[in-house]
């Protein structure tokens, strides 16, 4: 299920931006783009501080990326699989 893409800094910066105005103006790119790579192969990480993942919040985000599926993580998260940014894995507490 898992299809393997290069995400570049320009697709995660504009994933961001896309969350940043259909979800929370808090986003943050964490994981290799937060540590400024310039390319990834597996996806791009958001997290996003101080926001309620309810089911609501899943399906909206599903339908706004395209997703083709998507899982819950086990650290609490999702991740979203094919959307039209490629594979993004959402993060609600990064604590550990």
């Amino acid at each position: 299920m898992f299809k393997e893409r290069l995400h570049t800094l320009k697709d995660a910066q504009y994933c961001l931006w896309y969350f940043h105005k259909h979800i929370s103006d808090k986003a943050q790119l964490i994981g290799s783009f937060g540590k400024g790579f310039e390319t990834s192969k597996k996806d791009i990480d958001i997290f996003l501080p101080g926001v309620n993942p309810t089911l609501e919040l899943k399906e909206k985000i599903v339908s706004l990326i395209d997703a083709k599926s998507v899982e819950t993580t086990d650290w609490g998260g999702w991740f979203f699989y094919d959307s039209a940014f490629g594979n993004i894995d959402v993060f609600f507490n990064i604590d550990n």
